[in-house]
């Protein structure tokens, strides 16, 4: 009996037919939302390799489920068991599937068992969409992906996370004048090394590989494969009908005895009926929002400006001493921040001459380094930037919402100053480039789409999805007779949504909102937030400036009567660096940096090859407790290694095995214990803390988070530290309860390392010693600072975690001069 495959997924539907697992026709084309009417013509093509009157049946994919429930006795099977059984008939030795659609993607592994599998979730980074967006982008048809990547002379770095962010990376390297073919190369690499650090993960790669799904078609794609998992030829299966993979398995399983008329007649479809969720936007008219207004004069050396450098576009405002708004600029950025501020200072002298500000700040995530060569007096981040913008327009403000281009943030404010804050992930769905995405998409100019949205009568509701994902979503409202203006608007509440639900979570808003950025020049998104809070919500008058606008108002109060360090228009390009050559300030960064020496005071970092090594990751508590772990392993015998500190080795690591969204610190874990797994390391030491010691809490007891904790364990686990044969050293430390059960702990390892009870004792109390004497040192170098203090010396003093202080990539950048000598933490 012949046994007919069905696989309707998000985006195709895939027909096969297979006799004794041979396959005698397939045949597969894009749904475009309308499944039932594809699948009737693809049976309708089918028919003619269809040899016997009845055959047997099976449904695979997300939009099969429909069909397989008005075709009773039918089989189906959900998409992972469909691949793994497709993919046993194709590629009989593969042991781990790779596979990649239109819409989803899969990893799956250990075939030979209970397969493992991961997939990806509401993001188009590592699918097919993520080509046909660049590819649609570029003006190029799909088809010809393929043939333009075997072109490529090189693999430019290219964004893979989010198919919206990829745009910028391809526009920048185009004005760099990489040839199209590369950057379709790059692309390829960029998805694979997303799926690789996204969906893989830390499941296990076993060899060969069977890659399967639509993009198999893609050489570049397979090309990626190959170098970013470091396959060879026979490594890596690609069968002839990889595609078709869900299909087939389907097919497998197919029961019944059906006709091409039973399948027909299940496929009418009856379109379900939207019920109304969202209200028609309504803008009154006296919250109509305008471009900012540009008052007063501008006047040489009684004005400061601003900067904010953003990966799309380059705002420079000048303001006046009262804050009052005299000029402002808004260019593109295009990749090239050095060239966008030039073309700025060129349109302020052409206009206003030789000016000479107060004070000059620049913010955005290209402050740094125009910060140091324009010499400016105030370099501040943006949430702080927005913040002040914010507080200036709104004095009892207390939440900020602030959405970009490719950025949102959220800002909750307490006394006008920043308590809390969160940006978005790499996700453009609650950002400007969503609406602009989709404005393009359906032909309507971002400047009427707004517009078009206040006159929806009954607004789609489209969801929360990504910016690529949600074409799904509107072709099938456009399907059902939906409006173009009640998609617009529903487009509008879908921003709202995402970034209320993705951006702010459970964060308090309160009622004084700020809404700022370049989102408000949209009414229908206003009018969309609006619907939600009411009259709470006001747009800030410098709304699409406000982070320049804000960072002038920094460097007004920090500069006040002194003289800008501004260096002027025709600045040289060279970055205007800390003057280490000065005494005072080289004595006051090795004075800092002596901290960490003292830490590390009696540790080699040799190995003795007849001795075990005790390896310990540079990571959290272990910034202060490292010298009893130090000098205890090295009393018993051990050798005792410690990871480097964070560099961008460490990052990449753990960014690669992180197996999920924990704070920076915490993630750091992963990367310092693969770098101790490389050093083929014996034991791994990392305390948990169970409790922790505050001097003035009137609590009973003062609990670490549920991190710290938990982390050894949980991340020893995931990096298979006992499949490795390294055992972790994990002693619990109560500290509220004091020394004692800090040593009662410590001793505890003794059992694990097979050790008596009275040597553990001894190299207890050498570790006590050396903590002694690492605590006196800190104290002793503190007591200097303090006494060298004269009454008009100013000191930054950083409160925050040993690790905070301590870490590389945790610590503030302080811009020091000889008239701010001194610098302490504690």
């Amino acid at each position: 009996m012949l046994h007919f495959g069905i696989d309707i997924g998000t985006s195709t539907v895939k027909l096969l037919i297979l006799d004794q697992k041979s396959v005698l026709g397939s045949w597969e084309e894009p749904h475009h939302e309308q499944p039932a009417a594809t699948l009737c013509k693809g049976l309708a093509e089918m028919e003619k390799h269809i040899s016997e009157p009845e055959f047997a049946v099976g449904f695979t994919g997300i939009h099969a489920q429909f069909f397989h429930q008005r075709l009773p006795g039918s089989g189906f099977l959900e998409d992972i068991p469909a691949i793994v059984e497709g993919t046993k008939l194709l590629a009989p030795d593969a042991k781990s599937i790779i596979e990649i659609g239109s819409q989803g993607s899969r990893f799956i592994t250990r075939l030979s068992q209970v397969p493992q599998f991961a997939t990806n979730g509401h993001c188009a980074g590592g699918t097919g969409s993520f080509f046909e967006d660049q590819m649609s982008r570029l003006g190029l048809p799909m088809e010809s992906y393929s043939e333009l990547t075997e072109q490529a002379k090189s693999i430019p770095r290219l964004s893979g996370r989010c198919a919206v962010f990829a745009k910028t990376d391809i526009i920048h390297r185009q004005q760099e004048g990489v040839p199209t073919p590369d950057i379709l190369l790059g692309l390829c690499y960029a998805m694979i090394k997303n799926y690789k650090a996204t969906i893989v993960r830390t499941l296990p790669l076993e060899k060969p590989v069977a890659f399967c799904g639509g993009v198999t078609k893609n050489k570049g794609v397979i090309r990626a494969i190959k170098d970013v998992f470091e396959l060879g030829e026979e490594e890596l299966k690609v069968p002839e009908y990889a595609v078709f993979s869900s299909a087939i398995g389907a097919a497998l399983h197919a029961e019944g005895n059906f006709t091409i008329k039973d399948i027909q007649n299940a496929a009418v479809f009856v379109p379900p009926v939207r019920s109304k969720v969202w209200n028609a936007l309504q803008e009154t008219p006296d919250k109509i929002v305008e471009e900012p207004t540009v008052l007063g004069k501008v006047e040489s050396q009684k004005c400061a400006l601003g900067i904010d450098i953003g990966s799309t576009s380059t705002d420079l405002v000048i303001i006046g001493e009262n804050g009052e708004l005299l000029d402002y600029q808004y260019l593109r950025t295009a990749g090239n921040p050095e060239a966008a501020v030039r073309k700025g200072f060129s349109s302020i002298r052409k206009r206003f001459g030789e000016l000479q500000f107060r004070a000059v700040g620049v913010t955005g995530s290209g402050r740094e380094r125009i910060g140091r060569m324009i010499g400016a007096d105030a370099v501040r981040d943006e949430i702080t930037s927005q913040a002040a913008g914010a507080v200036h327009c709104v004095p009892e403000a207390d939440t900020v919402f602030e959405i970009g281009g490719q950025d949102s943030k959220y800002i909750h404010l307490q006394n006008g100053e920043v308590a809390e804050f969160q940006m978005n992930k790499i996700c453009a769905a609650g950002t400007g480039s969503f609406i602009e995405e989709q404005a393009a998409r359906m032909g309507i100019p971002v400047t009427e789409f707004g517009p078009l949205a206040l006159t929806a009568e009954s607004p789609a509701n489209l969801g929360e999805r990504c910016t690529v994902f949600i074409e799904t979503a509107i072709a099938a409202a456009f399907a059902e007779g939906t409006k173009q203006a009640d998609i617009a608007a529903g487009l509008c509440y879908s921003i709202v949504q995402n970034y209320l639900h993705k951006v702010v979570g459970s964060k308090p808003v309160g009622n004084h909102i700020v809404l700022q950025g370049g989102v408000a020049y949209n009414p229908g998104i206003v009018a969309a937030f609006r619907a939600f809070y009411g009259k709470r919500i006001t747009v800030n008058p410098f709304f699409p400036i406000s982070g320049a606008y804000g960072v002038a108002l920094l460097a007004q109060d920090v500069v006040k009567d002194a003289k800008s360090c501004f260096v002027g228009f025709d600045f040289s390009g060279e970055e205007i660096h800390l003057d280490t050559t000065n005494e005072i300030v080289r004595k006051n960064i090795e004075f800092y940096h002596q901290t960490e020496k003292l830490l590390l005071d009696g540790y080699s970092g040799k190995r003795d090859p007849k001795k075990k090594t005790v390896g310990v990751p540079f990571v959290l508590m272990i910034h202060k407790f490292f010298p009893i772990a130090n000098a205890f392993f090295h009393s018993l015998g051990y050798n005792v290694i410690l990871s480097e500190p964070t560099n961008e080795d460490t990052i990449r690591l753990s960014q690669e095995y992180a197996s999920g969204e924990t704070c920076y610190p915490v993630k750091l874990i992963y990367g310092h214990m693969k770098q101790l797994i490389d050093q083929k390391v014996d034991y791994i030491f990392l305390p948990s803390i169970h409790t922790m010691k505050h001097e003035t809490s009137r609590v009973e007891h003062n609990y670490g988070c549920v991190y710290m904790q938990t982390a050894a364990a949980s991340v020893a686990k995931v990096m298979k530290l006992e499949e490795k044969g390294i055992t972790l050293l994990n002693p619990i430390f109560d500290l509220d309860f004091g020394k004692d059960a800090m040593a009662a702990a410590m001793l505890g390892l003794g059992k694990i390392l097979g050790i008596a009870k009275p040597l553990c004792a001894k190299a207890l109390l050498s570790g006590a010693m050396a903590v002694r004497k690492h605590t006196n040192a800190v104290e002793k170098q503190g007591k200097l600072l303090l006494d060298s203090l004269k009454p008009e010396d100013k000191v930054l003093v950083l409160i925050t975690r040993n690790y905070g202080v301590c870490n590389t990539s945790f610590k503030t950048r302080a811009r020091t001069s000889t008239n701010n000598p001194k610098l302490g933490g504690t």
